[in-house]
């Protein structure tokens, strides 16, 4: 499902328990489940989100945890129910701001000083700490490379151990994020705000059980299209009302080819949390529109009816804006597309969280209401 059908726009609402869901489906099939969480988005009792789940670990001391404080309750689990058939979830929560890889990754990208400096209006919602005036961009975005590869440290971690129980091979793994990370494109810094590349093309990996075999399923493939994927996969119907479409079929094909599988779809929607902005990519425009009166940092702000194109083959970093008498053709089709697709909902019901702790503790995080 989109936000705009379950209702939870950001991480100050709570999903509608009613709802399917992947862990509840494979708990009823007999699968044990377990998720493992590394920040204070999914506080049991708050979010609904560890009522999904029949085991569930988080962290007790702190607002965020490391990617090895994850493992460290994770791996006793897989090694206490290596016999069992499980769906697991583990969430590294290291490369959100601030970027603070520990020893020796914190020192293993050096970009060096030169370049723009951080301006001090653009401290991260009064992590002074951390943004300092006049430190170079390049070490936070050198202490970002060091982020993604201590948790690509930590992933191999957990591959060992599925190696070890003897269940890697028979193993359904997927790799996936829920967005990416601008630091300095578009005016953004150290944030996921904008649909633009940087924060919506993400990784998605999936090891299908049994197979060890390598392909590439080509296009645009969207995250919602998880779901019904997974349920393909495992061989069980799909439940409740789905957005996404599976393509289990193209990753069977793509094991199976020397070239690129292309499953793609012909448009792809995003929409931004607290129903910022939404958009439609094209496999080759992407065009944005501004839903409300936003300033996410000083030189980047959009308004209500701002609309935004890029052509992503001759401009894939999205830095020349097209929407001009040039394009009025194309901009006109893709809003009435973006639009009529903003206008269907399942309409869901979404429960605001008023928990006090809990907003501090989000708060704590970066998230604001």
């Amino acid at each position: 499902l989109f936000m705009k059908d379950h209702g939870v726009i950001d991480n100050f609402h709570k999903l509608d328990p009613t709802v399917e869901n992947l862990p509840a489906i494979l708990a009823g099939e007999g699968l044990l489940t377990a998720a493992f969480v590394s920040a204070a988005n999914f506080s049991p009792g708050r979010t609904n989100f560890d009522r999904m789940f029949q085991h569930f670990a988080r962290s007790k001391a702190y607002h965020e945890r490391r990617a090895e404080d994850v493992n460290a309750d994770a791996i006793p689990w897989l090694n206490e129910h290596a016999d069992r058939d499980f769906f697991a979830w583990l969430h590294y929560f290291d490369t959100h701001m601030p970027y603070t890889p520990p020893h020796p990754w914190n020192a293993m990208y050096d970009g060096g000083e030169a370049g723009i400096p951080v301006e001090r209006h653009l401290d991260y919602k009064g992590k002074d700490d951390w943004v300092e005036a006049g430190r170079d961009v390049q070490r936070y975005r050198d202490q970002y490379l060091g982020e993604v590869s201590y948790v690509d440290h930590a992933f191999g971690e957990l591959v060992r151990t599925l190696r070890a129980l003897g269940i890697y091979e028979r193993a359904l793994v997927v790799v996936i994020a829920d967005h990416g990370e601008n630091l300095g494109e578009h005016g953004v810094f150290f944030d996921h705000s904008g649909l633009y590349d940087e924060t919506i093309r993400v990784p998605l990996l999936v090891k299908p059980a049994g197979e060890t075999r390598a392909g590439v399923v080509a296009g645009q493939v969207s995250t919602i299209d998880l779901y019904p994927t997974l349920l393909e996969m495992l061989g069980l119907p799909v439940q409740g009302g789905v957005r996404g479409r599976s393509v289990a079929d193209a990753i069977a094909q793509a094991l199976e080819s020397d070239e690129p599988i292309d499953a793609g779809a012909e448009q792809v929607f995003s929409e931004h949390a607290h129903v910022e902005q939404a958009a439609v990519r094209t496999r080759t425009h992407k065009l944005v529109l501004g839903l409300a009166e936003v300033s996410y940092f000083p030189r980047y702000e959009t308004s209500a009816g701002k609309v935004e194109l890029y052509d992503l083959d001759r401009d894939p970093r999205e830095v020349e804006d097209l929407a001009g008498p040039m394009e009025e053709a194309r901009v006109a089709a893709l809003r009435r597309e973006l639009e009529a697709w903003l206008a269907e909902r399942l309409g869901r019901a979404a429960e605001p969280i008023t928990d006090e702790a809990y907003v501090e503790a989000l708060e704590a995080l970066g998230y604001t209401q």
